[in-house]
């Protein structure tokens, strides 16, 4: 098991023109060699018309790429555990990990950290 930064805390703030947003690119996640995640999503604070998240993954360093592992949520303060399984999730983690924001157009904020541990696969 190793333990890998997603997102560093966070304060962000969107305004009504703000519907998605995504992790910028320096901070994807090189997942390698890992296959089995248990994502610790920790929400410090959030607005009354709180964003969902999504989990993302791709084969490549390509914005198009990036397929949902999960189905997205709404975020709330507090902790949530997740768990993406290779073989059970949605869309089985590829190369690359990263979060993206979704809002219905109002003004919101978050601040969050992301953090994943993750499982090697072993050969036999």
């Amino acid at each position: 098991m190793r333990d890998l930064l997603l997102q560093d805390w966070i304060t962000i703030r969107g305004q009504n023109d703000v519907l998605n947003l995504t992790q910028g690119s320096t901070a994807w996640v090189d997942i390698g060699d890992y296959e089995d995640f248990t994502v610790f999503l920790d929400v410090r604070e959030v607005s009354s018309t709180p964003p969902s998240i999504t989990y993302q993954t791709a084969p490549t360093k390509n914005d198009a790429a990036f397929k949902a592992m999960m189905p997205s949520f709404v975020l709330a303060t507090g902790i949530r555990v997740d768990r993406i399984i290779t073989a059970y999730a949605a869309v089985p983690p590829a190369r690359w990990f990263r979060w993206a924001l979704t809002h219905g157009g109002v003004p919101w904020d978050v601040t969050f950290r992301i953090r994943l541990a993750a499982y090697a696969w072993v050969k036999q």
